[in-house]
């Protein structure tokens, strides 16, 4: 799909910056509903890549565990080191 194709039916600036769209109940509009897949997991935008590591998620323990608790893949697998986190939360802009 072309560019600006993409971000016409895909993004939203309303978090005051670009994000992908969600469906009504919070799932993302690339997520595939029958096999519960992300259907551009390979090109997944900066927003997908990175969490659960948003600033609005790491800000304190509480909002952690309320992310947490929806999702399961939270608190599983690899140990990140504080110096990769911090540098992943560099690439979002100021507001996110």
């Amino acid at each position: 799909m072309e560019l600006g194709a993409f971000r016409r039916h895909h993004v939203t600036a309303r978090w005051g910056a670009p994000s992908l769209r969600e469906r009504p109940g919070g799932d993302c509009v690339l997520l595939d509903p029958e096999t519960g897949r992300c259907r551009s997991y390979v090109a997944r935008p900066l927003q997908c890549r990175a969490y659960p590591f948003w600033p609005s998620v790491v800000v304190s323990p509480e909002s952690w565990r309320e992310h947490a608790r929806r999702c399961p893949g939270m608190d599983q697998g690899r140990l990140w080191p504080g110096e990769v986190i911090a540098r992943i939360i560099s690439r979002f802009p100021p507001r996110f």
